[in-house]
């Protein structure tokens, strides 16, 4: 069936799989003390659903711009819990559409300026990371990132794209490599491949820990800024629209619920202990306005014991709110259920450190037509993930990011993938399949698997709606030589994470008409920034920046395509199911 009518799997979000990155990295905790009696109340300017790469940006951003707007993140788990800090860990520029289908779209002039924009986008980030690299453990790839072609006909789309690409004028993001020059590229005598494309820059990501240097910073306020809250451990559950007018049922007897100013008080963001300071003090009756006029009543739930939610959930009244959940939609059932945007399961393993002079380069890589990319980390440790296509439907529809939910003939390729690939760097480790990440069934799949070569594993079709540039969820070695004997690869744990795709692969950003909204009424009071289709980590963060302009009243950068993101464009396919209140 269509993306639009698959069963969608939903995960217990207590249960999610533990990613290596989430695994290395302190919770984002609140530091204070939590009032007696937390309100059930409160106002807020703007509510920011999601604190992934998306939401953490917006917050920072509105903090620069408009520091009067009180804030509240809401996020069901913990801070970066979902795609953010589930995926491969690469940010690789490009335009993650066929160059072909969007010249034919937009034109050779409006292909060239989203290419641009990609580009700005990739230089905003890396402008915000630089100064910061310890701290949100960047860096970029010592040997840049390589396409890797397994077929002719991969080759001859591939090679046809980048010469467009060229011709928009971007030679330099990817330049063609010829097999005969893929030994020396690669430190490996491998034949798997017929040739490739070279991206000289690529960078190596922990999106996680970029999300909470994000937060430390919007929480280190300026004097006199409003507040902002991250409300851990909390599901937004209804969104109504309020009546004009906006503060009708806001509170009886002529009082308003506390200011989320006096609700939720942010301190002075790190300090020296390095913990961000967050207390809730008492709700006072009476409690300042916020600057936007409220136009929805937020209902939010705690997820778990730890939530920063009372137990009895609680209510923001909001001026607008912001889906900052990528491929989680239950929300937006216009969206889920007509099949522009849906979640799509990516896993995604990691090896144990290899030896610091093994020959495979300091780079991130994309192979299998791109559903499989791999990279090696500053610590040596490699990074695989991919081979949805390898099941039925390529995971799209499925929101189990479990540890139990991992496909085990997905986890098999996954291990056995490497070492089939360059037989003369790796071997498959006997106890591949023993980790605490995996099943029996993904040990006795893999064993199925290691027997194929790499020429039965391209057997699998790797044609589909989502076909081209399938989203990367995603010192130099040489001592060895090619001579060395290969290395046994252990891995060591193993997660998935839930990519947003969207039906023409273009993210959803900005105000969301009425008729796609949750709550079905209020105008100009919902907006979108989601569905970044596997690309999100060159694009989020200044996406989020240009939304921050929308919500401050501000004209976008130029170089942002407005028009081609605005989740308007939806309502032109008929297929769209409207909210029921506008049926």
């Amino acid at each position: 069936g269509t993306a639009g009518q698959l069963t969608c799997t939903q995960a217990n979000s207590t249960m999610a799989s533990l990613s290596f990155w989430l695994k290395n990295l302190s919770p984002w905790h609140h530091h204070g003390t939590r009032h007696a009696s937390p309100p059930q109340e409160l106002q807020a300017d703007v509510v920011i659903c999601g604190a992934g790469i998306s939401g953490a940006s917006l917050a920072y951003h509105l903090r620069n711009l408009r520091p009067e707007l009180k804030v509240v993140v809401v996020e069901a788990r913990g801070v970066s819990g979902g795609a953010t800090g589930r995926n491969g860990g690469l940010m690789w520029p490009g335009l993650n559409a066929p160059w072909p289908e969007t010249i034919q779209k937009f034109g050779k002039d409006g292909a060239a300026k989203l290419m641009t924009y990609e580009m700005h986008a990739f230089q905003d980030i890396a402008a915000f990371v630089k100064g910061r690299e310890d701290a949100c453990a960047f860096s970029f790839f010592p040997e840049g990132g390589l396409t890797l072609f397994e077929s002719e006909e991969e080759a001859r789309v591939m090679l046809a794209d980048t010469a467009l690409q060229a011709e928009a004028g971007f030679p330099h993001v990817s330049i063609p490599v010829p097999a005969h020059e893929l030994p020396q590229r690669l430190h490996s005598s491998t034949t798997a491949f017929v040739g490739g494309l070279r991206h000289p820059v690529v960078g190596r990501v922990t999106a996680a820990r970029i999300v909470h240097e994000l937060l430390r910073e919007a929480l280190d306020r300026p004097a006199g800024a409003a507040d902002l809250a991250v409300l851990q451990h909390s599901a937004v559950t209804s969104i109504q629209a309020l009546p004009e007018g906006g503060q009708a049922g806001v509170a009886a007897g002529g009082q308003q619920g506390g200011a989320v100013g006096e609700v939720w008080t942010a301190g002075a963001g790190m300090g020296a202990g390095g913990a961000a300071a967050m207390g809730v003090a008492a709700a006072r009756a009476g409690a300042e306005r916020c600057t936007l006029p409220p136009k929805l009543r937020v209902s939010v739930m705690p997820t778990s014991d730890s939530s920063d939610t009372p137990a009895g959930g609680l209510t923001i009244m909001c001026g607008a709110f912001v889906h900052a959940t990528n491929g989680y939609n239950k929300l937006l059932p216009s969206l889920r259920d007509s099949g522009w945007l849906v979640p799509v399961r990516n896993q995604v393993a990691v090896t144990q450190p290899l030896p610091r002079d093994h020959p495979l380069p300091h780079a991130s890589f994309s192979t299998r037509d791109g559903y499989v990319y791999f990279s090696r980390r500053a610590d040596d440790r490699v990074v695989i993930g991919g081979f949805r296509d390898v099941v039925p439907h390529r995971e799209v529809g499925t929101y189990d990011d479990t540890l139990v939910g991992l496909d085990p003939h997905v986890s098999a390729c996954l291990r056995t993938y490497l070492p089939t690939a360059f037989p003369d760097l790796f071997t498959i480790s006997a106890a591949s399949g023993k980790s605490g990440s995996s099943s029996h069934a993904a040990d006795k799949a893999a064993k199925r698997v290691a027997g194929l070569s790499l020429h039965e594993l391209q057997a699998v079709p790797t044609k589909g709606s989502d076909h081209h540039h399938h989203g990367h969820s995603h010192g130099h070695g040489h001592g060895r030589g090619h001579g060395a004997a290969p290395v046994e690869l252990q891995y060591e744990l193993e997660w998935s994470g839930i990519l947003g795709f969207t039906k023409d692969r273009w993210p959803l950003v900005g105000v969301l008409p009425a008729e796609l909204s949750a709550s079905g009424g209020a105008q100009n009071a919902e907006y979108a920034c989601m569905g970044f289709t596997g690309h999100g980590m060159t694009r989020c963060f200044n996406c989020a920046k240009n939304l921050a302009l929308m919500l401050a009243g501000e004209p976008t950068e130029q170089v942002f395509p407005a028009t081609v993101f605005s989740p308007a464009r939806v309502l032109v396919d008929s297929k769209v199911s409207l909210h029921p209140s506008k049926l």
